[in-house]
């Protein structure tokens, strides 16, 4: 009975613990900023919504962001034991090692991650479901790049909002956040105790291939324990926390002119500069 209890227990999902604004915000900019076309009706939501949309990573245009996770299916039989053992002494502190050994042993016997290829299964089901309950803002530095002017400011014709960091952590409507660390090659993610829930964290959410190096990113993150719908990923930081408007340098007139005239009157004081 108790062999089926804590079988039932054990789930591959990725645990997660926000980290506050004290922890991260000196990792931060001051000002980050958002890249956006003017004729895109999601996009102009940021300004005419002051909304800050937070997406499932399944929509990366990147294949590989954020898919690495811990692939049970490659773990040896050992390891397998070793997280199971570990995830058993976590609910059960009072038990004996032997009792944790011959447990793990009765559980392994029976569980799905024993078979490669219902691992396989399990891993991918549960990325899945991660992406449904994690959003990611992707926000920059640098509000002078060539390259994220013309990539996602429509090459020029947009805009790009600043806002203020601190304000934005403050709010207590952002999880946690992160620069982005851009590598060669995707870490590899291991399971507890090996590998914290936390680590695990950070190396699926704040790392890149280098070939994105270009974009300076810094990220934003929430999660939560049910399915995020679309309203859910809105969200509405204080107006304070707008700092400035860019305009692109080849944005139409009448383009221009419509920015301003469906700018909510509470941001309306908001630093605007044309390029």
């Amino acid at each position: 009975m108790a062999t089926n209890k804590h079988a039932n227990k054990m789930n591959l999902t990725l645990t997660h613990k926000d980290s506050t604004f004290e922890e991260m915000k000196d990792h931060f900019p001051s000002t980050v900023y958002k890249y956006r076309g003017w004729n895109n009706e999601f996009d102009k939501r940021v300004l005419t919504h002051k909304e800050l949309f937070f997406a499932s990573p399944r929509s990366f245009e990147d294949p590989l962001d954020c898919k690495q996770t811990v692939r049970y299916e490659e773990l040896t039989i050992d390891e397998k034991l070793d997280w199971i053992e570990y995830q058993l002494r976590r609910d059960n502190d009072n038990w004996s090692d032997i009792t944790i050994k011959n447990r793990a042993l009765k559980i392994y016997e029976k569980a799905p991650i024993r078979n490669k290829e219902t691992a396989m299964e399990i891993t991918d089901k549960n990325l899945e479901e991660y992406f449904d309950i994690t959003g990611v803002l992707s926000v920059t530095k640098n509000p002078n790049n060539e390259l994220m002017w013309l990539k996602y400011a429509d090459c020029h014709k947009g805009f790009c909002v600043g806002f203020d960091s601190k304000i934005l952590f403050e709010s207590g409507l952002i999880g946690s956040g992160s620069k982005v660390f851009y590598v060669k090659e995707l870490p590899e993610i291991k399971p507890e105790p090996v590998m914290t829930s936390e680590e695990q964290r950070i190396k699926q959410i704040f790392f890149k291939e280098d070939k994105w190096l270009f974009e300076d990113e810094y990220r934003l993150h929430i999660f939560r324990d049910k399915k995020l719908e679309i309203e859910d990923r809105r969200i509405y930081p204080p107006v304070k926390a707008f700092k400035e408007i860019l305009i692109g340098k080849d944005m139409p007139k009448k383009d221009y002119e419509s920015l301003i005239e469906e700018l909510p009157e509470d941001i309306k004081h908001v630093k605007i500069i044309k390029l």
